[in-house]
């Protein structure tokens, strides 16, 4: 039986570049957790401290989430630089004692940050469906821990 064009460069990139992981071990979730990490040690200083978008509260990179200016469910921007930032626990939770994101104060801090034009793409393109398939989570995942290795080295 013939392979579909998608499943033959499947296989060729695992050839070229090893074996993918399975569609468990590179999903949604393993690659945001993966890509909320990267945000937050892009945005640390050189001993693992940044702030929170919406407080400024500063705390260790371990301790603080990767909060979504537009939510993670929203598939076309879930995986911008510019829509994940480092957020204090607190303003990111979703529960009675959390803030459930803190967004007007973000959305304040992101237009200080990166100014009125790009929040208001974020806002924008957040409408945007689309479909993400396991194979190109496992590549993006892939490409993430290898944005990862050389910012944890830096810490060490």
């Amino acid at each position: 039986m013939a392979l579909s064009e998608g499943e033959a460069f499947e296989r060729k990139v695992s050839r070229t570049h090893g074996t993918f992981k399975t569609k468990s071990d590179h999903g949604r979730q393993s690659t945001l957790t993966a890509f909320q990490k990267l945000r937050r040690l892009q945005e640390a200083d050189w001993h693992g401290i940044c702030s929170c978008i919406s407080c400024g509260k500063r705390e260790h990179y371990t301790s603080m989430d990767g909060g979504h200016y537009r939510e993670a469910s929203n598939l076309f921007t879930q995986f911008w630089e510019s829509n994940v930032w480092p957020q204090c626990k607190k303003c990111n939770a979703k529960t009675a004692w959390g803030l459930a994101g803190n967004l007007v104060m973000y959305r304040k801090k992101l237009i200080e940050k990166i100014g009125f034009p790009r929040v208001y793409l974020i806002e924008e393109c957040s409408q945007i469906q689309t479909k993400i398939t396991s194979f190109q989570y496992a590549v993006i995942c892939n490409e993430i821990r290898l944005r990862i290795k050389p910012l944890l080295e830096r810490l060490e």
